[in-house]
């Protein structure tokens, strides 16, 4: 069984790949839902998940750098 600290790096890993790739709204969204289903498991709220990758979105404009970073913060 893997540790959790190498789950986490691998997870790591995949995200910073993807992250390079961005280039679209779309793109984020996908991005966006696989982070907030890791981050939140079974507590992961479709419904919220919408709302706040729309405003990140808002805030952010085509800047996926930044739009990453309001998502990855915390």
């Amino acid at each position: 069984m893997k540790s959790l600290l190498s789950h986490i790096n691998e997870s790591f890993a995949e995200n910073v790949n993807e992250e390079k790739e961005i280039k679209s709204d779309s793109e984020f969204k996908s991005y966006a839902k696989k982070v907030l289903k890791e981050m939140h498991g079974d507590d992961y709220d479709a419904e919220k998940a919408n709302d706040t990758i729309e405003g990140i979105l808002k805030e952010a404009g085509d800047d996926y750098g930044a739009a990453i970073g309001m998502l990855t913060k915390g």
